[in-house]
């Protein structure tokens, strides 16, 4: 079970990977400063400026890793993956439902009915945890107001009503939930991010999804072929789809630990002459090793009725995601927080 939780990342420029029978080597400006045998990794994600050999790539299709590559802000520039596996059929089924309205509307709706409630699962925990929490129990019961709304949408348009409404009520009090001073939140900013929490937050999203997609492609999906996100080219949609329920419990609360912890500091970011906000070397750093340690974190599945990792999540949601789409269960179930 280790391999599905392990991930490769390269985050300085100079870096160079080669292959090694079966070994992946790492090297900087020349120098060789690991060497990770493949069966220990699932994913490798480099941001910025690194290379990689052709039999790198060939070790990676030949081992299920995905390949991903990232901006220095963490914006996904391409995704190499091998040749899909023998899943045609399930995937036939995928393209054909992703036409079919109905369908799109019901997993649609189990899908956001999850989002929202992580989000007010999130605003209640720290409702608790502060002596003045008005701001954010109000919240919640508007939060909870739109969950009943739920099940009675009618239209796409109508659901993503619904979510917006919830997105934004949610961000309206995030800053609520931070509990040191330095980092200010003036709700969310994304393509660039505008302060240090939204840099965070964006950050920490891009990994989400190229975990999501490795997942769904791991399980005979086409990540680009979604339900909930209208379909673009190279936008993964149903990354993006399958993704939403995990945004609060996985990314978000991950953020406020960081930030309430004093694991990142107000200095750790940099503005550039766009405005937009850049962590340094070192908060990266800390961002990642909270994700990896969030991901080795054990949490009960309701479904499942046993005790999994975060980090084996998305692999369990997109299998049960496959089973939905080839009929063998009546509605996708959605992962939602105690």
């Amino acid at each position: 079970m280790t391999r599905l939780l392990n991930t490769l990342y390269l985050l300085t420029d100079g870096k160079y990977i080669s292959r090694d029978h079966l070994n992946f080597v790492v090297k900087d400006h020349g120098r060789e400063v690991m060497r990770v045998p493949a069966s220990n990794l699932r994913d490798i994600v480099c941001l910025g400026e690194c290379s990689l050999s052709t039999h790198t790539i060939r070790l990676c299709q030949e081992s299920g890793i995905s390949l991903s590559v990232l901006s220095e802000r963490g914006r996904l520039i391409c995704r190499v993956e091998g040749a899909p596996d023998g899943g045609v059929v399930l995937r036939m089924a995928q393209y054909r439902l992703c036409g079919d309205e109905r369908f799109k509307l019901r997993l649609s709706k189990a899908l956001v009915e999850a989002k929202i409630h992580n989000s007010r699962m999130n605003i209640l925990r720290a409702a608790r945890e502060r002596k003045e929490g008005k701001r954010l129990s109000d919240a919640a019961q508007v939060l909870g107001n739109l969950l009943s709304h739920i099940d009675s949408a009618e239209s796409m348009d109508e659901l993503r009503g619904y979510e917006g409404s919830a997105a934004r009520t949610y961000f309206e009090v995030f800053a609520d939930m931070i509990a040191v001073e330095g980092f200010a939140f003036g709700g969310r900013s994304k393509r660039p991010p505008r302060d240090a929490v939204n840099a965070l937050l964006s950050f920490g999203y891009m990994l989400l999804a190229s975990d999501c997609a490795s997942a769904l492609a791991g399980s005979g999906l086409d990540p680009r072929c979604g339900f909930l996100h209208e379909l673009r080219p190279g936008r993964p949609a149903l990354a993006l789809d399958f993704m939403e329920p995990f945004r609060a419990p996985v990314v978000d609360r991950m953020v406020l630990a960081l930030i309430n912890r004093r694991q990142v500091l107000p200095d750790g970011f940099r503005k550039e002459a766009s405005g937009g906000i850049l962590m340094d070397d070192e908060t990266r750093t800390a961002l990642l090793n909270e994700y990896q340690n969030r991901k080795h974190e054990g949490i009960s599945h309701p479904l499942l009725n046993e005790k999994v990792q975060v980090g084996l999540l998305p692999l369990i949601q997109a299998r049960l995601l496959a089973r939905t789409l080839r009929n063998e269960l009546d509605d996708y179930p959605a992962w939602k927080t105690r």
